[in-house]
């Protein structure tokens, strides 16, 4: 069967004992599967890092570096198949209506559900240049807190203010001689656990506005 093969055990023994249907996975779209992607969290701490590999939705738990294929029976509901694991394990994930991401997951495995909730993906930080006036903002979807430093070397950062929310913007007068500032934004977290990502963007000091492009997160 798609579980385990104890059925074709007693199947073996007596002849009348039913064999368990196969389960064939279904058929779900590359966006919906990217729908899913994200880490994943309970409120005791525990993580899963949820994935798409190979075309496929692949999970992780990152203080083990344990990770699974789980295969789809719908959209929203995974059976995770691994040695390690016991039959029947599941991972259902909940997206509220007009959302594009899923928001939470619920793991269920021998019997016991437990809730995790996917955590916002950390934000990006844009940089325009306006004459000699760097204006940074954050992109994404979390709402917290990023201090933000500046560098002139990469080697020393300085921080020069904090940026909460989305939609605020920093104000940064920069050299008029032409060089290069570096910027970068670290998520604020609790002492007990470590910064999340962090950003860096480099600023080229010209004679007209510069708007410099963005780049994927730098995790730490």
């Amino acid at each position: 069967s798609a579980a385990d093969i104890t059925d074709l055990g007693y199947h073996l023994l007596d002849a009348n004992y039913p064999l368990t249907s196969i389960r064939r996975p279904a058929t779900v779209s590359q966006e919906a599967l990217q729908r899913l992607v994200g880490n994943y969290q309970t409120t005791s701490g525990d993580r899963f890092r949820v994935r798409v590999e190979l075309g496929q939705l692949a999970m992780e738990l990152p203080a083990s570096r344990f990770d699974f294929p789980a295969y789809p029976f719908s959209a929203t509901h995974f059976e995770a198949l691994a040695v390690e694991l016991p039959a029947r394990t599941t991972a259902t994930f909940q997206i509220p209506n007009g959302a594009t991401r899923a928001r939470s997951m619920t793991w269920t495995q021998n019997g016991v559900a437990s809730s995790y909730i996917r955590q916002p993906d950390p934000n990006r930080l844009r940089c325009v240049l306006s004459g000699t006036v760097a204006i940074l903002s954050m992109l994404g979807e979390d709402e917290g807190e990023y201090t933000i430093q500046s560098s002139t070397d990469m080697v020393g950062w300085q921080p020069i203010g904090t940026l909460t929310g989305l939609g605020k913007t920093l104000e940064v007068q920069v050299a008029t001689a032409p060089s290069a500032v570096f910027f970068r934004s670290v998520k604020v977290v609790p002492a007990n656990r470590p910064a999340l990502s962090e950003r860096v963007e480099k600023i080229m000091i010209r004679p007209e506005p510069l708007l410099t492009p963005s780049f994927p997160q730098i995790p730490r």
